[in-house]
């Protein structure tokens, strides 16, 4: 779970960008956790990536599109994107701004 607590615009969307996609730990040839008492590193390949949304209190249309290709780069990799908690005036922005094409409505929770 990656959360973040500021407005997201275009003077930060590079960083939350990039905050994310070092939160991902890349699959390996084990893809069940190996416990290091075992001899393995005890990290698990990333599946999911949920960010919490509850700090967010504005976007604008850079972070958006921002959001957007970060989804889109998951759906390549075969990892999910979720969303959670946005707030009532995030949501309809999103909605407006057709955010939802891009990232299925069932990838985002309340």
């Amino acid at each position: 779970i990656f959360r973040f607590d500021a407005d997201l615009n275009f003077s930060n969307a590079e960083f939350f960008e990039s905050k994310v996609l070092s939160v991902i730990k890349p699959s390996g040839s084990k893809p069940d956790r190996v416990d290091e008492e075992e001899g393995g590193d005890g990290e698990v390949p990333t599946q999911t990536v949920i960010v919490d949304c509850s700090g967010i209190n504005s976007l604008d249309v850079t972070s958006i599109g921002m959001l957007e290709r970060l989804a889109q780069w998951f759906q390549e990799q075969k990892l999910d994107l979720l969303f959670a908690n946005w707030k009532g005036p995030m949501r309809d922005f999103l909605d407006r701004a057709e955010f939802f094409k891009v990232v299925p409505a069932d990838h985002c929770f309340l």
